[in-house]
C-alpha cells in the first residue's frame, strides 16, 4: 500500500514535511524556552522550498534574544595553598569553605575554567582547582603540573539551580612553589540575556552596616558609612530575584535591602527566627547608568554574628552587557594603589591581580567620597598583563564623578588585569573610590 504524497509536486512535497518535522522539533524545545514559529515559512510554487527566517544558531531562544555569557574574574592576592576560593570577585583564598561558597540566584551552567600561577609547581609537582557544588567536587577541574604555569578545562560544564553553593577547591601535590594565582570561568543563565550577581560579608549585631553588592565575601567586615560601599552600576539594568543565606541563625533576625542612591528599595527581605535563608521573586529596581548600589543590613535586633551570602539576577537593558563593580574603602593618600577591579581593597605591589576572559570592557563609570581638590587630579588606568592599556579615567579639582564611555579594550583568555590608581600629595581626608564597567563578549 502506497502512502499518498500531499502534493503532485516533490518538491513542495517534501517542503511540506520538512517544515512537519520543523514544527516537531520547535514542540520538543518549547520545553526548554520558546520557539518562534515565524521563524520558519514555507515558500510555495514551481520552486517550493523550507527556508530558516531568522533563529540564533545552536539554541531555541526567540531572534534577538540568548544567554549571556559573563566572566567570572579572581585572583587570589595571597598565596595559594590547600584552601578554598570563591568562583566570582575572589580576591584571595582561605582555610574555610563556607567564607567562598556562592549563593546562586537562578539555574544556569558554569564553564570554560582557566587558572594560571605566577611560578610553575616544578618537577613532579602540581597545583589543581576544582569547581565545587554544595560540598561536593565536580568534573570541572584544572591540574597544572612541572614547569607549566596555565590551564584550562574547556570540555567539562557544572549545572547549578537556585539555592546551590559554589566554592572553588584548591590542592598542592609535592614541594610546589609558593605562588600566587588567578582563575576565571564562565556563567551562562538558562533564561536569555540574565547575568548573575554574588556577594557576601560577615555582620555584627551592633548596627547597620553596608557591604558592596558584588565582589565581597563572607570573610570581610562590611563597613557602617555608606558611602565606603557604594559601587556603582555602569549601565542600565534591572536587579530582581534577591537570594540569602545565612551560616547560623542570628537570634532575632537581620534584614537585607538593595540600596539605590543612599536609598532603601523593594528588593529586600527579612531572615528570623530559627530561619537561615530567605528570598525575595517579588520585586526589582531599576537602575540607570552612574546610579550608586549596595547591600544594607540590619539586625532586628539579633545576638549572634551571622556570615552571609546574597545572589541577585541582573537584566541589562542593553542586550549581552555584564557587569564588574568594586571600590576601594581605604583611604587614598598620596601614591600609587594596584587594585584588583573587583576588590574592596588593594595592594602595593603588581601581585593585585585577577585573570579574566576572552571579553571587551568598556563603560568605565568612577565616584570619588570627595574631590581630589583645586589643582588636584586622580588617575585611574586599567593594565593588562602589567602594561597600561590607555582605558583611563580622570577626576580634577572639585569633581567627584568621572566616566570613560569611548573606549573599549580587548581582552583574551590567561590575559591578568589590574587597576592601578595614582594619587596626588594631599588630598582630602578618607578619600575612597567605587566604580563600575561593562563587560561584552569579544
Amino acid at each position: 500500500m502506497k502512502i499518498p504524497k500531499l502534493s503532485s509536486d516533490p518538491n513542495e512535497d517534501k517542503a511540506r514535511k520538512a517544515a512537519a518535522a520543523l514544527a516537531l522539533l520547535g514542540l520538543y524545545g518549547l520545553g526548554r524556552s520558546q520557539f518562534d514559529p515565524q521563524a520558519w515559512a514555507v515558500s510555495g510554487g514551481g520552486s517550493t522550498f523550507c527556508k530558516k527566517l531568522e533563529m540564533p544558531g545552536g539554541s531555541w531562544f526567540p531572534p534577538g534574544s540568548s544567554p549571556i555569557s559573563q566572566c567570572l574574574i579572581n585572583g587570589g592576592n595571597n598565596d595559594i595553598g590547600a584552601d578554598y576560593g570563591g568562583i566570582s570577585h575572589a580576591t584571595y583564598t582561605s582555610s574555610t569553605e563556607y567564607h567562598w561558597q556562592h549563593y546562586m540566584p537562578s539555574s544556569g551552567k558554569l564553564s570554560k575554567l582557566h587558572f594560571r600561577l605566577v611560578t610553575a609547581p616544578g618537577a613532579g609537582c602540581w597545583r589543581q582547582i576544582i569547581i565545587r557544588k554544595n560540598g561536593v567536587d565536580t568534573g570541572l577541574v584544572v591540574r597544572i603540573s612541572d614547569a607549566d604555569t596555565r590551564g584550562c578545562d574547556l570540555v567539562n560544564e557544572v549545572d547549578y539551580v537556585a539555592t546551590d553553593l559554589i566554592s572553588a577547591k584548591f590542592s598542592v601535590y609535592g614541594a610546589a612553589a609558593v605562588t600566587k594565582g588567578g582563575w576565571h570561568l564562565e556563567a551562562e543563565d538558562t533564561l536569555p540575556e540574565r547575568t548573575i550577581i554574588l556577594g557576601g560579608g560577615q555582620f555584627t549585631i551592633a548596627g547597620t552596616r553596608f557591604d558592596l553588592l558584588q565582589g565581597a565575601n563572607a570573610n570581610s567586615m562590611p563597613v557602617s558609612v555608606e558611602s565606603e560601599a557604594d559601587a556603582i552600576i555602569p549601565t542600565p539594568c534591572t536587579l530582581k530575584e534577591l537570594y540569602v543565606i545565612q551560616d547560623r541563625t542570628s537570634g532575632g533576625g537581620y534584614s537585607y535591602t538593595v540600596r539605590k542612591n543612599a536609598a532603601n528599595t523593594a528588593l529586600a527581605l527579612s531572615i528570623t527566627g530559627a530561619a537561615v535563608a530567605g528570598s525575595n521573586l517579588v520585586d526589582e529596581v531599576h537602575f540607570n547608568a552612574g546610579d550608586r548600589c549596595c547591600m544594607r543590613v540590619s539586625p532586628l535586633p539579633a545576638t549572634q554574628y551571622p556570615r552571609s551570602h546574597w545572589g541577585l539576577v541582573l537584566v541589562p537593558d542593553i542586550a549581552g552587557e555584564a557587569v564588574i563593580m568594586g571600590g576601594l574603602s581605604v583611604n587614598m593618600v598620596a601614591g600609587t594603589y594596584f587594585i584588583a577591579p573587583p576588590a574592596p581593597g588593594y595592594s602595593s605591589s603588581t601581585h593585585s591581580w585577577q585573570l579574566i576572559g576572552k571579553k571587551k570592557l568598556k563603560k568605565w563609570f568612577i565616584r570619588l567620597s570627595a574631590p581630589p581638590g583645586a589643582g588636584k587630579s586622580l588617575v585611574f588606568s586599567i593594565y593588562k598583563n602589567g602594561v597600561n592599556t590607555g582605558f583611563d579615567v580622570i577626576i580634577s579639582d572639585l569633581e567627584t564623578t568621572g566616566s570613560n564611555t569611548g573606549d573599549v579594550i580587548d581582552f583574551d583568555d590567561y590575559d591578568r588585569i589590574n587597576m592601578i590608581v595614582t594619587a596626588p600629595a594631599g588630598p582630602p581626608a578618607a578619600l575612597t573610590a567605587h566604580w563600575g564597567l561593562v563587560q561584552v563578549k569579544a
